[in-house]
């Protein structure tokens, strides 16, 4: 009878134990799931992020803050601005969402494995402010699976984070950066033959009063890159098949042409390095050709 009692003791004690971590568990993941709209980093601040990590399929890239423009830490070239805002806007707003799963064995099943996109934010003292495992896309794209520094817990967020991760291009693919109103004139080289625009009031006009459409001026101005990146391969001038330079004061801002496969390659002398990629229509957009 008293060994019985035991037994009973010993039975309630161990249910009681395995009651109250159940319904610990329960609790715990009721906190969880009660959190969907709550924004994981309540205090973030994007003006304190200085550095920024990704680790991308195939790439790693290292970005710092440096007199108020994002740059890449090797070689101190101009990022893309408005990436990096949509980045630091996504990570602001991100929520908790569902919780999907608590499993380390079900993190491949939403590509939060090695085939994650990895975010990591610093300050300016260097000190880890975010750090964030983004997965797959939801159904529509404009969701997504994550899951926050060591944690195993999967979560889908309705956050549009996916889409700014999955950048085929983080420069700056902006040829100048300047205004049209401080452009005093501008030359175009083109198989050895030379035209220079000149602002007559709100026209531009070269020697022999030829016009410039107001279209084809913007889109020269206004002049963005397909693609950009980084090369160490240092290109001749005198390969050069055409030449652009835009007079600013007393300072000259040119850009040199050079064919390739798929249209023209383009390279700022001041900004070593970086190679710009135009379209194979460039030169008839804006009539290089026929230059006279």
């Amino acid at each position: 009878m008293k060994k019985n009692l035991i037994y009973l003791a010993l039975l309630l004690i161990i249910s009681g134990t395995w009651y109250a971590l159940q319904l610990k568990k329960k609790q715990d993941h009721q906190k969880l799931v009660d959190r969907r709209n709550e924004l994981v980093f309540q205090n973030f601040n994007e003006a304190n992020i200085h550095f920024i990590d990704l680790e991308l399929p195939g790439e790693r890239i290292a970005l710092a803050l440096k007199d108020g423009q994002w740059q890449f830490t090797g070689n101190g070239l101009s990022a893309n601005e408005l990436y990096v805002q949509i980045l630091l806007g996504c990570i602001k707003q991100l929520t908790y969402g569902d919780v999907i799963s608590e499993r380390v064995e079900d993190h491949a099943n939403y590509k939060l494995d090695s085939q994650s996109r990895l975010v990591i934010l610093r300050d300016a003292n260097a000190i880890e402010q975010a750090r964030v495992y983004i997965g797959k896309p939801g159904e529509n794209y404009r969701t997504a699976f994550f899951r926050l520094g060591d944690s195993a817990t999967v979560y889908h967020t309705v956050t549009d984070c996916y889409p700014a991760l999955t950048r085929s291009c983080w420069y700056d693919r902006t040829i100048w950066q300047v205004s049209e109103s401080a452009i005093n004139k501008f030359k175009f080289i083109f198989k050895k033959e030379t035209t220079i625009y000149r602002k007559e009031e709100d026209r531009w006009v070269t020697q022999t009063g030829a016009t410039l459409p107001k279209e084809q001026c913007e889109s020269l101005f206004h002049l963005v890159a397909s693609h950009a990146e980084y090369t160490e391969v240092p290109i001749a001038k005198a390969e050069a098949e055409g030449e652009i330079h835009l007079f600013v004061g007393n300072q000259t801002m040119s850009l040199l042409l050079f064919k390739s496969n798929n249209g023209y390659h383009g390279i700022r002398p001041s900004i070593p390095g970086m190679l710009f990629s135009l379209p194979v229509d460039f030169l008839d957009h804006f009539r290089l050709t026929d230059v006279k």
